[in-house]
C-alpha cells in the first residue's frame, strides 16, 4: 500500500510527465502558425476556413501571420490568399 505522502508524490511526477508528453507532441509549427495552405495547391486559407478540413494532414503547411504578405512561397512555389475566408495580406510597395 502506497502512504499518503508517497502518493501525493507519485501523483506530481505523473503530472509532470504528462505535462512534458504534451509540451512534446504539442510544440510544433502548427502552435504558432495563423494560416495553412496545402502542398498540392497554390491557396493559403485561415486556420477556420471550411476548406482546410479538405487538405490531408500530410500535405499541410503552416504560415506565420508575420510572412504573409503578396510574395508568400513555400519551396519556391507562389502562395495566394484563400477567396473563401479572405486571410489578410501585407501589399508590398513597387
Amino acid at each position: 500500500m502506497i502512504k499518503p505522502k508517497n502518493k501525493f508524490i507519485f501523483a506530481a511526477g505523473l503530472i509532470a510527465i504528462i505535462g512534458i508528453i504534451l509540451f512534446v507532441f504539442l510544440s510544433n509549427d502548427r502552435q504558432f502558425a495563423s494560416y495553412v495552405g496545402s502542398k498540392k495547391s497554390n491557396i493559403y486559407h485561415r486556420l477556420d476556413c471550411p476548406l482546410v478540413k479538405d487538405i490531408e494532414k500530410k500535405d499541410k503547411i503552416w504560415f506565420d501571420a508575420t510572412i504573409i504578405n503578396e510574395n508568400v512561397k513555400y519551396n519556391g512555389k507562389q502562395y495566394f490568399p484563400c477567396q473563401v475566408c479572405k486571410p489578410p495580406y501585407k501589399k508590398l510597395d513597387d
